[in-house]
């Protein structure tokens, strides 16, 4: 009787399975690795980590909000090309009354190595580019910089994918003391 009542729950188990095995055989499995082209947007916090001497001596500097833009391709499963845009609003520096904003935009060309290739992806940044500066009362200066950074693509489905990044431009030139960190949390496309 024990047998019988054993070899039914195995034959239930394996008949209700079946259709589980059939769906999973026809649908094919995530590849997070894949070849792909992808777009995304995302919001940034700009830490200020500046000599403020260069802006106001003596003042006090504020942090800032802005957007990043980017487009890229995962050509191998663990290295991606891109192009990256961020734009930060003002960074304040205010003493005594007096106040200067000085606002960013950044273009750089970027390596991303992904030592996983998981839902979830740990990576490395780093590139080239060109950092545009604006500050109140001085000239607009433009100038050569590195990039380099840590990140997370989190795959929430095969193509949407949130990610957080802290990455640190360094400049050159005039701007070599213009320093600060910025931590975008963002969403991108992923192509199939």
């Amino acid at each position: 009787m024990v047998k019988k009542i054993l070899a039914s729950c195995v034959g239930l188990v394996c008949l209700l399975g079946s259709p589980v095995r059939a769906q999973e055989a026809a649908e094919p499995a995530e590849d997070f690795g894949r070849d792909s082209l992808y777009g995304g947007l995302g919001l940034i916090y700009g830490v200020a980590n500046f000599n403020n001497n260069k802006f106001l001596p003596g003042s006090d500097s504020s942090n800032t909000l802005g957007m990043d833009v980017r487009a890229g391709y995962r050509f191998h499963p663990n290295l991606a090309a891109e192009a990256n845009f961020q734009w930060l609003n003002n960074f304040e520096f205010k003493k005594d009354g007096t106040k200067v904003e000085s606002s960013p935009r950044t273009f750089t060309a970027n390596i991303k190595g992904y030592p996983l290739t998981g839902r979830f992806q740990p990576y490395g940044v780093g590139g080239i580019g060109i950092l545009y500066e604006r500050t109140t009362g001085r000239d607009n200066l433009q100038e050569f910089m590195g990039r380099v950074g840590l990140g997370l693509d989190v795959f929430v489905t095969n193509n949407i994918v949130a990610n957080i990044e802290f990455a640190y431009g360094l400049p050159i030139g005039d701007l070599d003391e213009y320093h600060y960190f910025p931590i975008v949390f963002g969403i991108q496309y992923h192509t199939d």
